[in-house]
Formats: structure tokens, sequence, C-alpha cells
């Protein structure tokens, strides 16, 4: 692989509301469609992806059907690895109630990467799942030029993590948002970051 386009899924009716999602499976909502068309128009004259892999939980997947059925690429492939933290108890909290309800647990969530959501996972479990990933699709991500993901917003903050050999915690203050377009290029001895939270529709 030579290159990655790592894109966040468009905007759902729990991101404009500022509520917990989590693993739970929540739409697009028609702005998120909308941003991922524009998406599209801004990809367009950029390399094709050879292949693409997508978080299974619907918000992502719909942004990469979008994506790929615009840019005449195959069919993506969902895969669980890439699905956004399980946030366990807090799913379809609101974040501000979770402020409220839950101030020192939260406070060491955001905080400690090790720190697990009550009943779900910390950003390290998020970063282990990325490796199996990375393990388990080796030899196919050895034989292709481009590659897409299409995943989550702190997913996403992670895989810069892995790919950069940065500090899990610091890439969590890292802004990514909805349709966000994130581009690494493969040099001779190490990777570069391209472009990170590039959204052409703001």
């Amino acid at each position: 692989m030579k290159r990655l386009y790592l894109v966040r899924h468009g905007e759902t009716e729990w991101n404009a509301d500022n509520r917990v999602q989590g693993s739970i499976d929540i739409p697009l909502s028609p702005k998120g469609r909308q941003q991922a068309g524009w998406l599209v128009k801004c990809m367009a004259r950029m390399h094709r992806p050879d292949m693409t892999f997508s978080s299974d939980l619907c918000r992502a997947k719909e942004t990469a059907e979008i994506l790929t059925s615009g840019l005449g690429a195959g069919s993506p492939v969902q895969d669980p690895l890439l699905r956004e933290i399980n946030c366990g108890r807090w799913e379809s909290l609101f974040i501000p109630d979770l402020e409220k309800d839950f101030p020192r647990e939260y406070e060491a969530w955001r905080l400690d990467a090790g720190f697990k959501c009550p009943g779900g996972e910390s950003v390290e479990d998020v970063k282990k799942r990325i490796e199996a990933f990375f393990a388990g699709k080796a030899s196919e991500l050895s034989s292709a030029e481009t590659v897409m993901i299409v995943a989550h917003g702190l997913f996403n903050r992670t895989m810069l993590a892995h790919i950069m050999n940065l500090g899990l915690q610091q890439c969590r203050y890292f802004e990514q948002d909805n349709a966000a377009l994130n581009v690494f290029v493969w040099g001779r001895l190490m990777p570069r970051v391209v472009a990170w939270n590039y959204t052409p529709f703001c």
C-alpha cells in the first residue's frame, strides 16, 4: 500500500444532537448523505481506490457505498474490527448528561487512553483492533497501491496514532469532523500525513 484514504462517516442525527453512538448502529442523516456526495466530487480527481474497507456499522457502510459508487471503485468490504469504540453503558446518552451524571468517570476516560468505558472498551482496545486488522489484511494491503478505509471519529484518531507511531492520548486532540478525508502516503522510509480532517464542504 502506497496511499491510504481514511474517511470518517457522514453526519447522523445523533452526531447533530451531541449523543454517544459508539457501537450502536445509527444511519446517516440526509445531511450525512449529502456530505458523502460532496466528498465524491472532492475525490474525483484523486487516485481511485484499488480496494475499500469499512466498518460494518451502517453509517460507515453507507458512506463507503456512496463513495465507491461515485468514484467507480469496487464495493467496500465490511469489517467489524473497524467499528467505533464500544462505549458500553454510556451509549445513547447525551454528552451534557454524561458530563453531569458521571463526571469522574468521564474525565478519567477523556484523560487516559487505558480507561475503559463502563461495560465497553478503552482507546487502547481500539488500537489492538487496528493492529489485528492490519495483521489480518497484510497480504491484501501489500498488493494494492491505493486503499480507502471508512470508519469513525475516535477510531480514525487511533489509526493516526498507529500509522504515525504517535501517543494515543495526544492523537485524541486532533479534530475529526463528519465526512472528513485524511490522506497518508508511504515514502521509502516512513509514512507522511498529506491531509488531515479535510472537509471541502465546510
